[in-house]
């Protein structure tokens, strides 16, 4: 993996360093709504599934709603103005399961592979541990191989796999399941 430097953290901003790259991790915020417009759309293969301009809008102020109802941490990360990559963990909003969160990332392929993706991860379980969820579970294709062995060398544990699951490309893709609990000693020192 490649080493990450911290150069500043400013409240819920942090600047990383490697090599000739600054990304800044923070909140997304109501004014980077065009820039989650091209992120997303940049994910997106298939043109009919493109967010128009008003549903950027509603998707960013949904977020901004969870964000401050309590039911969302999020961590965006920017290279220059440029939004690549967002990561979440979302709360469910029953009492009885607040503790836990489903956590989401998405980065853009020219920013993969290079440590971001931990980094962000990261931020966000120490996001999610603060607002008190202490269980985190996500969702990853079983074809994602890197993805899962960041997952486990961060402490997440495979917990089932649901077969077929997504249907990409024409092909079924098996679906792994993991969660974190982050409650452990271990993991505390990690975040």
């Amino acid at each position: 993996m490649i080493p990450w430097e911290v150069t500043d953290t400013t409240g819920s901003t942090r600047i990383l360093k490697i090599d000739d790259r600054q990304i800044v991790l923070r909140e997304i915020e109501t004014g980077d709504v065009s820039q989650f417009r091209l992120f997303t759309n940049s994910l997106i293969i298939e043109p009919e599934a493109e967010l128009s301009g008003r549903e950027a809008k509603d998707a960013v102020s949904r977020m901004g709603k969870a964000i401050d109802a309590e039911n969302m941490v999020s961590v965006a990360a920017f290279d220059g103005p440029r939004l690549v990559g967002t990561c979440e963990v979302y709360r469910p909003r029953h009492n009885e399961i607040r503790h836990t969160g489903l956590l989401d990332i998405a980065i853009l392929p020219s920013h993969r592979g290079i440590g971001l993706g931990q980094q962000m991860v990261k931020e966000a379980l120490k996001l999610a541990r603060r607002s008190g969820i202490w269980l985190v579970e996500l969702r990853v294709f079983a074809t994602n191989v890197p993805a899962i062995r960041l997952y486990e060398k961060m402490g997440f544990r495979r917990s089932g796999l649901v077969p077929n699951m997504i249907k990409k490309g024409g092909r079924y893709i098996d679906d792994v399941q993991m969660y974190i609990d982050l409650r452990g000693p271990k993991l505390q020192r990690l975040l």
